[in-house]
């Protein structure tokens, strides 16, 4: 954690340097991710935005939004905004707003299984939410003999097995009013999007492909998907990326840190 400062820790800004801020997705944290991409980046200023998922997504929206006009203020001129899931309907908007509120301040967006068009996890309750949840909690890979899931996937687990959505991830539900709202603001902005194809074939895990392909499938109507997120869903511009995977393994590819290293704010 103190290789990546939580931004509102951030207290110097610069007009020349980009300042790259990591925004996670639904239960879940930036560090792995902000770390790794000063790794790759060791020129970029790397922060990550820590917030709670299950609250409005309109506060999380108010909250970074607050934080980069306060770094305006002090200079700051470039910023890419690189998010995971849920994550990326937050930057969209804030990047929506200081385009408005500070147009000398250059935003970029990258945006990795974000639900555009929603998913219809977002929308699963009572029995049906268990059920998945049981299923996410069976989907455990192997790994020298030992069966474990990663800290995404038991969140998945814990946010599948509850009755009632939270108002911050049922905003995500299909054909809901905010995501119509979320696509008209995200036009013109300066945005990358990434989706995935989850394949069977090529997962490691034991689980993944036993137990969950027929379920997802009848889950998504037959779409393709990463399995939390339809991959068209994710797609929002005509520079999107597709990548073979699950929603948990967007930040393993090589195909996104190739793109982190060729980018320039020039």
């Amino acid at each position: 954690a103190p290789k990546c400062p939580r931004i509102e820790n951030v207290a110097e800004a610069s007009p020349d340097t980009p300042l790259v801020v990591v925004v996670h997705g639904t239960f879940s944290c930036a560090v792995h991710v902000a770390v790794r991409i000063g790794e790759v980046r060791p020129d970029l200023q790397v922060a990550r935005f820590e917030h709670d998922t299950f609250l409005s997504i309109t506060e999380n929206i108010r909250a970074l939004t607050e934080e980069l006009q306060r770094l305006a203020v002090l200079g700051q001129r470039k910023v890419l905004l690189i998010a995971h899931s849920r994550g990326g309907l937050v930057a969209c908007q804030v990047a929506a707003r200081l385009r408005s509120s500070h147009p000398a301040m250059k935003v970029r967006v990258w945006t990795l299984g974000t639900p555009h068009w929603g998913t219809p996890l977002a929308s699963l309750g009572g029995g049906l939410a268990q059920g998945m949840g049981a299923l996410y909690r069976l989907c455990a890979r192997q790994r020298d003999g030992a069966f474990y899931a990663t800290y995404a996937e038991g969140a998945a687990s814990y946010l599948t097995s509850v009755g009632q959505m939270p108002r911050g991830i049922s905003v995500m539900s299909e054909g809901s009013d905010f995501l119509d709202m979320h696509r008209l603001l995200a036009e013109g902005l300066d945005l990358k999007t990434w989706g995935a194809e989850y394949d069977i074939a090529s997962d490691s895990g034991l689980g993944h492909g036993l137990l969950l392909s027929t379920a997802v499938s009848e889950m998504f109507d037959g779409r393709l998907n990463d399995l939390v997120v339809p991959t068209q869903s994710a797609i929002l511009d005509h520079s999107a990326s597709l990548q073979s995977c699950n929603h948990f393994q967007y930040f393993d590819h090589a195909t996104f840190y190739s793109a982190l290293t060729s980018m320039s704010f020039t």
